[in-house]
């Protein structure tokens, strides 16, 4: 085979490649919609809802949610087995060890649970219970109703969906944050950092977004990735029930070594407005956290908190510091005589917008087609021409 032969037979592949890819693109990009976003507003009412009302959390699980096989061939970076990571997790003490590949999910765990997104900005997701795989994402430019086209084809009835470690490189914006529905839970620490500054911009916007922290794993080698960031959950034997009380914020999050397990905490009660925390014994420090991240109260070497809840907060939350562990507690938050606490989707799509923007991007992608294609044809020459001119000579 000669060398033209071969150019020819490279920029084929190449063209084939390319519209191949450029399909694809359409076919992500034209599911977009555009929405029409309500105001932010904060949580209002006279009552608060209080998540651990009455709750013994003496008998709650440890679980990790978010870890990485190498059910990929380690393309992403897993670099172990699912067996490998529930015995290790197991080793610690946990009782709950999910499997979360890139658009794959484990029957290791009774809960089902795969991280959705193939995108360069990182904007991820976990979805629990899901009854099969999205693949619909998109891979490079992304907006908030990109974002939001995509929770939408997430949010299911029986299914739940997370926001992974939120603000790592540009995944979600203080922006997006404060208009975005359509997701249960908001990852605020993993072994890439913590995340609360998020949590409070999706708190202070009136989202019900309730904690979730996980390791993140993708090398159980790393020990300081393995066991650092974890949950307690209610012991629930059913999907179903558990991610129902992840859904109404039943869950506690933890930053550790070695999922050592701190149970310092007792019980949070809030009557007349009054919040009170008690643990089993001293923290370092318990900082209480309000609106827009403001600090409403910190106290030192004690076992108890107790803060008067004023008209203008509108959520609080806690920080527990001891020597062994930093720990979160999901926020009490205002509501009126019924709440849903769950961030459903209720964003409305602006349909004029939507339909102008499928309409450019159908008819960007015909023009691209057809210029490409245009120029391979031209490159490859016009077999008659050269004919022509052949037998003239």
């Amino acid at each position: 085979m000669g060398f033209d032969r071969i150019a020819k037979l490279i920029r084929t592949i190449g063209m084939v490649l390319f519209n191949l890819i450029l399909f694809f693109l359409f076919i992500e990009y034209i599911q977009v919609n555009i929405y029409s976003y309500p105001t932010p507003h904060p949580f209002t009412g006279n009552t608060f809802y209080n998540p651990y009302q009455n709750e013994d959390v003496s008998n709650w699980i440890k679980a990790n949610f978010h870890a990485h096989s190498n059910h990929w061939k380690g393309i992403f970076n897993g670099n172990q087995s699912e067996d490998e990571i529930v015995k290790k997790y197991h080793e610690m003490g946990y009782d709950l060890a999910c499997i979360s590949d890139y658009e794959s999910y484990s029957s290791k765990e009774f809960l089902p649970v795969y991280e959705h997104g193939f995108n360069i900005s990182k904007t991820h997701q976990l979805v629990f219970a899901p009854h099969c795989v999205n693949y619909f994402d998109l891979p490079f430019y992304q907006n908030i109703d990109t974002k939001q086209s995509v929770l939408a084809s997430l949010s299911g009835q029986d299914e739940m969906v997370s926001l992974n470690h939120p603000q790592l490189w540009s995944g979600y914006t203080d922006d997006d944050l404060k208009k975005l529905q359509g997701y249960n839970t908001l990852e605020i620490a993993t072994h890439s950092g913590v995340f609360t500054h998020a949590w409070d911009i999706a708190l202070s916007s009136g989202h019900p977004a309730w904690l979730m922290a996980n390791d993140d794993i993708h090398d159980l080698n790393r020990t300081d990735h393995v066991g650092v960031c974890w949950n307690l959950v209610k012991p629930d034997t059913s999907s179903k029930n558990l991610l129902d009380d992840l859904k109404t914020g039943k869950s506690i999050g933890f930053i550790g070594h070695g999922g050592i397990q701190d149970p310092i905490f007792k019980s949070l009660s809030v009557v007349s407005n009054t919040y009170q925390l008690n643990l089993n014994y001293p923290a370092s420090t318990i900082s209480l956290i309000g609106q827009d991240g403001k600090e409403l109260k910190t106290v030192f070497d004690v076992s108890q908190l107790t803060y008067k809840l004023l008209p203008t907060d509108t959520y609080a939350r806690a920080e527990i510091t001891t020597d062994k562990s930093k720990i979160y507690l999901n926020p009490v938050i205002r509501y009126h005589n019924s709440l849903n606490l769950i961030n459903s989707f209720t964003v409305k799509i602006n349909v004029l917008k939507t339909v102008l923007l499928k309409g450019s991007i159908g008819l960007l992608y015909i023009l691209i087609f057809w210029l490409m294609n245009r120029v391979w044809i031209l490159k490859r020459g016009n077999p008659n021409k050269n004919l022509l001119l052949a037998g003239k000579k």
